[in-house]
């Protein structure tokens, strides 16, 4: 799991568009955040950083609609 939150990290960081809507909200991700890059950017890392250091619920298996 956490494996796929450094790899989202590194997608939001290294992403170079000049205005784009962001999203992971689907069911079946582990991490719902959504945000515009690059003006969102900071805040995104920001969860995703807070998501691997375990200090926000991710979804739990039986709601992510697998």
């Amino acid at each position: 799991m956490v494996e796929m939150l450094r790899e989202l990290r590194i997608i939001v960081d290294e992403a170079r568009p000049t205005d784009a809507l962001f999203r992971t909200n689907h069911a079946s991700n582990y991490l719902a955040i959504g945000g515009r890059l690059p003006r969102d950017r900071a805040a995104i890392l920001a969860t995703i950083d807070s998501a691997i250091a375990g200090e926000v619920t991710l979804r739990p298996e039986w709601a992510r609609g697998l």
